[in-house]
């Protein structure tokens, strides 16, 4: 009986959801009972709704108990009753609206607990290593090929143009920040060029990111 973990959602407080009104959450199941899953009743009242949204880390499993209500899938709604079921992966933009009179109470399932999942995005940031590989024509700034700048998040190590670093600067945060581009194949993913704006005499960068632990 120690690992089996009993509920009684009538002792439970309703609490308010944090940003939609009229929406209240019980935690039936949370990340400190589970890793695998996390588990809330949801109540939404009448006219309320949960706006359409993303897990980018979970998947979401809606099983509508009673009242009725409607589905959002993408920007269309899909009526929903007692028994109906909706599952949206992550990355897939969800949401549920109470069309009824009376409230609409379902049982939400987050795999993994969305607690876990956010846990798992916070990732340590990177150091970005910016070196000159080409020059064609004249820098007037005088980049030459071998030149290096170095990010970490306080400081800028290094001599770098403005009017480039400017052009490149949204890349080198979301790099330090983990993001992958399409373009750049797994072998290569932390490693990107940039070309300065000067169209008629273009400086070639690698932007590479570097675990720094």
């Amino acid at each position: 009986m120690a690992d089996l973990h009993i509920v009684d959602t009538t002792l439970l407080t309703w609490v308010p959801h944090r940003t939609c009104r009229g929406v209240y959450t019980q935690s039936l199941v949370d990340h400190e009972i589970s890793q695998d899953l996390e588990v809330k009743l949801v109540r939404i009242t009448p006219g309320a709704e949960i706006s359409p949204h993303v897990h980018e880390h979970s998947a979401e499993t809606f099983y509508v108990l009673c009242g009725e209500g409607a589905f959002y899938v993408g920007d269309q709604l899909v009526p929903c009753q007692s028994g109906s079921c909706a599952h949206a992966k992550p990355g897939v933009v969800h949401g549920v609206k109470n069309t009824g009179q009376t409230d609409l109470q379902l049982l939400a399932v987050f795999t993994p607990p969305l607690t876990q999942a956010q846990a798992a995005k916070q990732v340590e940031p990177y150091q970005i290593v910016v070196t000159v590989r080409a020059v064609k024509g004249t820098c007037k700034f005088g980049h030459q090929v071998g030149d290096q700048i170095v990010f970490d998040g306080e400081t800028v190590n290094g001599r770098i143009c403005m009017s480039a670093l400017y052009s490149f600067l949204p890349k080198i945060f979301a790099m330090r920040y983990g993001a992958d581009f399409p373009w750049l194949d797994a072998a290569h993913k932390d490693v990107a060029t940039h070309a300065c704006p000067d169209a008629h005499n273009p400086v070639v960068f690698e932007i590479r990111r570097v675990k720094t632990s």
